[in-house]
């Protein structure tokens, strides 16, 4: 089976989709950004807001490969933080154009209960594919433990810069993270905090740590890269979710984790490079762990990539 996967529009995703760019049967659509100053994307823009069915099917033509045959057994696959190609209109156009296709959504957020974002991928995709293990029990959905490129970055014997880097979205957790900002540079560790928030700086430690725009993916690597550990807080309620994005970078730069996230335990690899806290890191502890070459999380002990999500496909 033909496998097209829609990428989203984030930077992340070249770097989730590395490994596979080459890969036979497997091609990769670029995202459609509307904003884009050409005559194709101001054609679409006018005609999302004149003809919303005549949109979709333009953008599904758009989108696609003329080469695809409408008889052909494809699997397209769409990641939950699409713009458009997980919409129920989209999802309706391909079906309707490509009648052997199954369609399927690459889910990275948790869904927390939201039954009716539940609903809606069940109704529209053939498969679930989750990273969140939970998730994945609960809704029946098939896991995947993470995507990144399949080969680390740099040298594990690279001289790191920083201790503690944090970088990320504030996402209701700023107080939390500025007081372990605050609290881990008291005890003496060199950190680099760089929050994407709106939140109006009141005093010089939010001069500090607080950026009105996010970083460029690359940017964001490069500073990770120079950084001992990787700091990953997850607001999942129970404090428990699958690998996140921040832990998959950590990996790649052959950085430590410090962790509130309690599924880190239950993988051996990962627990083998990861600091888990709960309120605050001990520091003492968190200084031996720091400084111990033996604690950095086994990548070949881990099965991340795209592969299990292929099988389930290529299998059914």
């Amino acid at each position: 089976m033909k496998i097209v996967i829609f990428k989203n529009p984030y930077e992340y995703c070249d770097f989730m989709c590395d490994s596979i760019k080459n890969k036979k049967d497997v091609e990769l659509i670029e995202p459609i950004v509307l904003n884009k100053n050409n005559a194709r994307n101001i054609f679409l823009y006018i005609l999302f807001h004149i003809n919303q069915k005549l949109f979709y099917k333009c953008l599904v033509r758009f989108s696609l490969n003329k080469s695809l045959s409408n008889e052909e057994k494809i699997c397209f696959i769409s990641f939950d933080s699409s713009e458009w190609t997980g919409t129920r209109e989209f999802i309706d156009e391909l079906k309707t154009k490509y009648p052997n296709s199954k369609t399927a959504i690459i889910i990275y957020n948790s869904i927390q209960n939201n039954f009716e974002k539940v609903k809606q991928y069940e109704e529209r995709f053939d498969y679930c594919f989750t990273f969140d293990p939970f998730d994945s029990k609960t809704y029946g959905w098939h896991y995947f433990q993470g995507l990144m490129p399949l080969e680390c970055s740099v040298n594990k014997n690279n001289k790191k810069k920083y201790d503690i880097c944090f970088i990320g979205n504030d996402k209701g957790r700023y107080k939390e993270l500025k007081e372990l900002y605050c609290y881990l540079t008291e005890a003496g560790f060199k950190c680099i905090f760089h929050i994407t928030s709106n939140i109006l700086k009141k005093d010089p430690i939010d001069e500090k740590i607080i950026y009105e725009n996010a970083l460029p993916f690359k940017e964001t690597l490069e500073l990770e890269m120079k950084s001992k550990c990787i700091l990953d807080v997850t607001c999942v309620s129970g404090k428990k979710q699958g690998i996140s994005l921040r832990i998959l970078e950590a990996i790649f730069c052959n950085s430590k984790v410090i962790s509130n996230n309690e599924y880190t335990q239950d993988i051996p690899a990962i627990k083998k490079g990861t600091f888990l806290f709960s309120d605050k890191p001990e520091i003492t502890s968190l200084r031996q762990f720091i400084d111990d070459e033996s604690r950095y999380i086994e990548r070949s002990e881990l099965n991340i990539g795209f592969d299990s999500i292929f099988d389930v496909i290529n299998t059914a």
